[in-house]
């Protein structure tokens, strides 16, 4: 088996579909909907999990053994999903797969696609349910989220902002390098299914408007000031 760990709205469908080579992708609005991304996804605090529950975990390892012996779609050659960061991931169970993927936001960039997909994806697109558009729900120009959702769209820029840095036991794809294609095309993978995939985000790839980048920005500084005065706090230096 192999392992794709990756932070929500971070494009694992995408991952988990280029690579098990399936010819058509199911969405659901903007993201991909498929068995094998959310396999392995035992919880997720919008941010970067860190929390392993191996209750969970097992409980999911269970019901893919059940599914394997069933079912001739699924193999144990397929690539499957957690949003688990691999450092909380016990050995013995990182053990069990032949390759482990992890979809990093080390770069501004990756952290501000994310920010861009939040907002567009979360925000706009599902009106701020994770599980879809309430009733009667209907999206808005940005001007309306920009005057009434700023405390929520704040949320999900502190959010976007938590690193997924890569990790020794994984090989490392930078979150950007599969929005701008070049990981899909150094690997010669399904171009039809990016393709799709691009068309269902294609803010990802619009301007971004200034009120994003103006909070992004801000909220990075902000979140930098912090961990500069925890660092001091911590060490016993004072400003003086």
């Amino acid at each position: 088996m192999k392992l794709v760990c990756f932070a929500n709205q971070t494009g694992g469908g995408l991952m988990c579909d280029l690579l098990n080579k399936v010819e058509l992708s199911r969405f659901n609005k903007y993201h991909i909907t498929s068995m094998t991304h959310g396999m392995f996804k035992t919880g997720d605090n919008g941010g970067v999990h860190r929390i392993f529950d191996e209750e969970a975990w097992l409980k999911k390892l269970d019901k893919l053994n059940e599914l394997l012996s069933k079912n001739r779609i699924l193999s144990r050659d397929m690539y499957f999903g957690t949003h688990c960061h691999p450092s909380c991931i016990p050995e013995k169970y990182l053990s069990m797969f032949d390759e482990i993927i992890a979809i990093t936001t080390e770069t501004t960039n990756s952290k501000l696609l994310r920010f861009v997909r939040m907002y567009n994806g979360l925000v706009k697109i599902l009106g701020g349910s994770a599980l879809g558009p309430p009733d009667g729900y209907t999206i808005q120009d940005d001007s309306f989220y920009f005057t009434e959702k700023v405390y929520e769209i704040k949320i999900w820029c502190y959010l976007s902002l938590d690193e997924f840095e890569s990790n020794s036991n994984c090989t490392n794809i930078e979150f950007e390098d599969i929005v701008n294609g070049k990981f899909v095309n150094d690997n010669q993978l399904n171009n039809n299914i990016f393709k799709i995939w691009k068309e269902k985000n294609s803010f990802m790839y619009d301007p971004i408007p200034p009120f994003l980048l103006n909070m992004f920005s801000k909220t990075a500084k902000e979140i930098a000031m912090y961990k500069e005065f925890e660092a001091k706090k911590s060490s016993g230096v004072q400003d003086v």
